[in-house]
Parts: structure tokens; C-alpha cells; sequence
């Protein structure tokens, strides 16, 4: 009973981070294309720039990468090589499912330590942008761990799931083994 709660609601604050990750993502677009539109507007039609808005917008795509990989793997927006999936059904399915997303955490896991190393490298060293703004950049970098955080408890909660479907149809396969 405690497990299951917890669960759910674990589930319910991974639902909503992503979903958060995902809102956060699309004001990020809506602030892009005002950095760039101004930009333009203002080259072209008032002789200035603002020197930054190729730059603010270069954070703003990795923060719009990072914060919407968990929405993209909770849509199925990943590309999948559905040739050799589609070729298995059933417990093999579910197995090799359960795999991948195994070699994807572990996976994740080691690139989150690196940018947790980088991010951290780049406030201790006190690394600025190179641009006019001098913009710290453990500032930006941050939006990266964040985001890789809440896209690995995503996969994690995909592994729970693939995990019990693919014991929940070994039961069912090794029971139908069993009135035979």
C-alpha cells in the first residue's frame, strides 16, 4: 500500500515536471523569436543592435533542448527504429523495451554527472560570456542538469512501467505454461 502511493505520487510529480519542462520550453520559443525579432526590427529600422540577442538566444535553445526532452519522451516524440520492433510482440517486445531504456539511463546518468562536472567547473571558475553582456555562464549552463534531471526521472518512470508490464506478461506466459 505505502509503495503504491508512493508511486503514484512520485508518478503525479514527474507528470508534472515534465509538463512544466514543456511550458517553460514554449515561453522560451515565444522569448526567442522576440529577442530575434527585435533584433531584426532594430538593425533594420532603427541602425542599432543590442549586441546580446544572438547570444541570449543561443541559451535559450539549450534550455528549450534540455527542458523538452522529458515532454518529448513522454509524447513518443524520439524516433524509434520501428523495423526491428515491430518484427517482435509480446514478452520479447517488452524485453528488449526494458533494455534500452536500462542502457538509456545509465546512459543519461553518465552524461548528467559530466554536466553537473561542467556546470560546476564553470561557477567555480567564475567563466563569463565572451560577449558584451559578460554573462556568467554557469547561469544558462544550468538549465542543463536541471533538464537532464527531469528527463531521467521520465525514463526512469518508463522503466517502472516496462519493468511490471514485461514481469506482469512472464507471469501471465509462464501461467498459461502451467495449465497446459
Amino acid at each position: 500500500m505505502v509503495t503504491s502511493n508512493f508511486l503514484r505520487i512520485a508518478g503525479m510529480v514527474i507528470s508534472f515536471l515534465t509538463k512544466l519542462g514543456m511550458y517553460l520550453s514554449g515561453t522560451a520559443i515565444f522569448l526567442m523569436s522576440l529577442f530575434i525579432t527585435f533584433e531584426v526590427v532594430a538593425r533594420r529600422f532603427l541602425g542599432f543592435s543590442t549586441l546580446v540577442a544572438d547570444e541570449w538566444s543561443g541559451y535559450l535553445l539549450v534550455f528549450i533542448t534540455f527542458f523538452g526532452l522529458a515532454y518529448t519522451m513522454k509524447t513518443k516524440g524520439f524516433l524509434q527504429v520501428e523495423f526491428v520492433i515491430k518484427r517482435l510482440s509480446g514478452w520479447r517486445y517488452q524485453a528488449l523495451h526494458l533494455i534500452l531504456l536500462t542502457l538509456a539511463v545509465f546512459y543519461c546518468l553518465v552524461i548528467q554527472y559530466e554536466i553537473v562536472i561542467h556546470t560546476w567547473s564553470t561557477y567555480v571558475n567564475d567563466i563569463v560570456s565572451i560577449s558584451i553582456s559578460q554573462t556568467p555562464l554557469y547561469i544558462p549552463q544550468l538549465c542543463m542538469p536541471i533538464g537532464m534531471m527531469i528527463f531521467i526521472l521520465e525514463l526512469g518512470e518508463e522503466w517502472c512501467r516496462a519493468a511490471f508490464e514485461l514481469f506482469s506478461a512472464a507471469n501471465s506466459y509462464s501461467s498459461k505454461e502451467d495449465n497446459k
